[in-house]
């Protein structure tokens, strides 16, 4: 997907690839990413989700696209409507968000299941037809005033700080086997989401926002790595802008599974250029006032010369060369304090 820029000077890309033993196997990527810009709360909407992939869950490729769907299309109603209500009004209103994205989606199971009926069902063993469709989701609502994190299942959701403090969102759960996860086709769905409400101070909040499916954190040696990773990108970000990295994400996410986990991978970025875009009006205007220096620098001597030569005398023409490059260093000196940002990595980390 390419950079898209938002309200507020948030900026968004999105990126999936299948994995490297998908590859082999020749199992569809059942990843799913997705993004919405919101108006009225100034922000936007991030989904990623992850199908289970088993026979047991034969269409959860279709399933991790309905869970990004329903997440995107339920966070962002919920936000466009309620972006002016109070604090309290907000986090009261903001417990009802799982149970409607779990409705949406078994609203979009069910319509698939009568538009294209599964053949065979003897194998869900008495569960319902969503078991067919099993797919984790995470969900992130960021919008001017507040932010708002969900998932259930695996995955995770990072905010990167202005001063580069990366914090974990929303965090899923830990204490279950590696090759088990909780899911949005459970019965009891709801009960398992995991939900974080923030409010933006006066300092502002994140300054890059990023959701992955587990493949990406799966493929790093410990959680140290994997969370360098969002420091790494923000620095990229800031040193060469939301374009360059989106034109690197597909080749770094395959590189990543082809080293790392073999799963499948996918990345949904939201990041607040603002800082980047106030200092290339910074430097705007600074080249700006040193071109009106040098022009006045010109000007005065030559109207001088003019219209009042025995001022000219006095003011000795033949040190204006040097007086003229004085000038010129001393803007190139201002502007070049403006130009100085965070110095950005070329690539992101290598795998250990």
């Amino acid at each position: 997907m390419p950079a898209v820029k938002a309200a507020a000077n948030w900026q968004i890309a999105t990126q999936s690839v299948r994995g490297a033993s998908h590859e082999q196997s020749g199992a569809p990527n059942q990843d799913a990413v997705g993004a919405q810009l919101l108006t009225e709360a100034r922000g936007v909407v991030l989904a990623v989700a992850d199908g289970h992939g088993d026979d047991r869950h034969a269409r959860s490729d279709r399933g991790s696209r309905f869970a990004v769907a329903a997440g995107i299309e339920v966070v962002a109603a919920w936000m466009e409507q309620e972006a002016t209500l109070a604090e309290a009004d907000l986090r009261r209103s903001a417990q009802g968000l799982p149970a409607r994205i779990v409705q949406a989606w078994r609203a979009k199971v069910e319509a698939d299941v009568k538009a294209d009926p599964p053949a065979d069902r003897h194998d869900l063993e008495g569960e319902g037809v969503e078991l067919l469709y099993g797919s984790t989701l995470v969900v992130a609502g960021i919008g001017g005033r507040f932010d708002v994190f969900l998932q259930v299942g695996d995955g995770d959701i990072l905010s990167v700080a202005p001063d580069g403090a990366v914090k974990r969102r929303a965090c899923g759960r830990t204490d279950l086997p590696s090759h088990l996860t909780e899911s949005m086709c459970q019965a009891d769905a709801v009960d398992r989401f995991r939900m974080e409400f923030v409010m933006r101070g006066r300092k502002g909040g994140s300054a890059l926002v990023m959701l992955s499916s587990d493949g990406y954190a799966n493929s790093f040696a410990d959680d140290a790595a994997f969370l360098k990773v969002g420091l790494d990108l923000k620095g990229l970000l800031e040193g060469r802008g939301l374009d360059h990295v989106a034109d690197k994400l597909a080749q770094w996410l395959t590189e990543t599974s082809h080293e790392g986990s073999g799963d499948d991978i996918s990345l949904a970025l939201a990041w607040d250029a603002s800082p980047r875009e106030n200092r290339r009006r910074k430097r705007m205007l600074l080249a700006r006032a040193g071109l009106s220096l040098v022009l006045l620098a010109i000007l005065i001597p030559l109207v001088t010369w003019a219209y009042f030569p025995s001022a000219w005398n006095n003011l000795k023409p033949a040190k204006w060369p040097q007086v003229l490059a004085s000038l010129v260093e001393k803007i190139q000196g201002r502007q070049g304090a403006g130009d100085a940002v965070q110095a950005a990595p070329e690539d992101l980390p290598p795998l250990p």
